[in-house]
């Protein structure tokens, strides 16, 4: 199940990033928690990508659940 959830997350990744070509990405929300458990499948799919895709880092968020409060929190402010 894990396994279908990375490769589908993955084949909506494919087109944000060979537009963006970022270094790494960042699972935020409730998915960083799983990360370690779909993140073969994510990796599977984007390695089955176009050539021109790159690879970048697949991180969890540090802040977890939180991380999009915090990101709200700081655009707030500016």
């Amino acid at each position: 199940m894990f396994g279908t959830y990375g490769e589908r997350v993955g084949v909506g990744l494919i087109t944000l990033l060979a537009i963006f070509r970022p270094d790494r990405v960042v699972i935020a929300g409730g998915a960083a928690r799983f990360l370690d458990l779909f993140g073969h499948g994510l990796r599977h799919s984007l390695d089955r990508g176009p050539k021109y895709t790159p690879k970048p880092a697949l991180l969890a968020a540090e802040l977890g659940n939180l991380s999009g409060a915090v990101g709200a929190a700081v655009l707030a402010r500016e």
